[in-house]
């Protein structure tokens, strides 16, 4: 009788664990998590020395550099964020922004932490450097406390239904005027849709917002949305203007930005709230997942982590959270083939940082080195320099500032394979760290 039981009860498990891999249960994984996280734990600690190998911390001289490197990374990338040929109007102030997230994957909105958030209308213009964004479509409510008080959402000029006035810029004769607002398909990238122009603009001439006077937007007259591009027309076997090329990479190349506010009042001292925080984690057995470039991590979704988390030894950049259980996780190193980034460039001894956008691991070359994809543009550098790269805020849980190796940038049109020398040994250590969200330590 007790064997007929028992087997009824493994017929029933195995049911259900069938019935579990067809359709997986949120509820059911967290508890089956939970049940064997125990055993796990056990196997981990029981696993051979061999799983775990032991690494030397990297030498002190070696991180102070990177500390120096980061902190002139961060200085750069403020000075990038300001107007660079431009001047604040009389009457209007700047108040800075960072890029967390595009909210619910939408590439046309941002969420952004303001640094000071008092006195931000809805409508005002977003500006990075000398380039127009977009305008602040959400506030938060004026009950809203803490790091909620700070959070604003920005709609960007590429969305369907915006429209923005604009001129072409000429040095002499009228100036075309136009309407500018979504985009168009230019290959395998877009431009920003041009409607009704009175006069197509020249590639040379730079395209500027031009709302009318009194308006929210109009205190971002003269920031530039971009310029011409033209492609060929197939039935008149001529160029034909297609939109404009955004001065920023909009999709991946987006960290800071300001809020351009009318005010005559200077913005009073304020203590910004975090972006996010760092808890410290520890890593588990170091074994290839299904040929995956992975490792587990001892922390999970009830420490507060989540997928898409970014995961660093110190500064030094390893991965994301592929996939967080209950009580431990899952991270894709950035050698696994297919795995992207948002990366800027720092030049040593240049000026601002160089944003490069989304790079693609291509994996491990023989040498040892990692493979970056990047789509490449001429203009940012006038010949083959050595960089650092970093990584670029704008991606939910990843932040700003995570050295990626080091590498020589090329010029001229892409793409481009990076041969990047990673920071790290082929063994992450076992002590890591992992952002999550709220307030903390950055």
């Amino acid at each position: 009788m007790r064997g007929r039981r028992l087997r009824t009860v493994q017929g029933v498990l195995v049911a259900v664990a069938a019935f579990a891999s067809l359709r997986p249960i949120a509820a059911l994984d967290a508890g089956v998590e939970l049940l064997f996280a125990p055993a796990r734990a056990a196997l981990e600690l029981a696993a051979p020395a061999v799983l775990l190998p032991a690494q030397a911390a990297a030498p002190l001289a070696a991180r102070r550099e990177e500390q120096r490197l980061h902190g002139e990374l961060e200085a750069r990338a403020g000075r990038a964020a300001r107007p660079q040929e431009l001047r604040l109007p009389v009457g209007v102030r700047s108040v800075a922004a960072e890029v967390l997230l595009r909210p619910d994957g939408r590439l046309d909105e941002l969420e952004v932490l303001l640094e000071d958030p008092r006195g931000v209308p809805r409508g005002a213009p977003v500006v990075w450097g000398d380039a127009f964004l977009g305008v602040v479509e959400r506030l938060p409510s004026a009950r809203a406390t803490g790091r909620q008080a700070h959070l604003a959402r920005v709609r960007l000029v590429t969305a369907r239904d915006a429209r923005v006035k604009a001129r072409a810029v000429r040095e002499e004769g009228r100036e075309p005027r136009m309407v500018v607002g979504g985009i168009v398909e230019r290959g395998a990238s877009f431009a920003l849709a041009v409607h009704s122009p009175e006069d197509a603009p020249l590639p040379e001439q730079p395209v500027v917002l031009d709302e009318d006077a009194g308006t929210e937007l109009a205190a971002a007259n003269g920031w530039r949305l971009g310029r011409a591009a033209y492609g060929q027309d197939p039935l008149r076997d001529e160029p034909r203007l297609v939109g404009l090329e955004p001065e920023v990479d909009l999709e991946a190349g987006l960290a800071r930005v300001l809020v351009l506010v009318r005010s005559t009042e200077p913005a009073e001292p304020l203590e910004a709230p975090a972006a996010g925080a760092w808890i410290p984690a520890t890593r588990g057995p170091l074994l290839e997942e299904r040929g995956r470039s992975a490792f587990p991590l001892r922390s999970g979704t009830r420490h507060g982590v989540q997928a898409g988390a970014a995961v660093a030894d110190g500064l030094r950049f390893v991965g994301r959270v592929r996939r967080a259980g209950p009580l431990a996780s899952v991270v894709e190193r950035l050698e696994q083939p297919g795995a992207t980034v948002h990366a800027t460039a720092l030049v040593e001894g240049g000026d601002l940082p160089v944003v490069l956008g989304r790079l693609r691991s291509l994996g491990v070359a023989p040498d040892g080195r990692l493979q970056l994809r990047w789509a490449g543009d001429a203009a940012v550098v006038r010949g083959v320099v050595p960089v650092t790269l970093w990584t670029l805020a704008g991606e939910a849980g990843v932040p700003g500032g995570l050295l990626i190796g080091s590498c020589l940038l090329p010029v001229g049109p892409g793409p481009h394979t990076l041969m990047t020398e990673r920071p790290s040994s082929a063994a992450p250590p076992a002590a890591l760290r992992v952002r999550v969200d709220g307030e903390g330590s950055r």
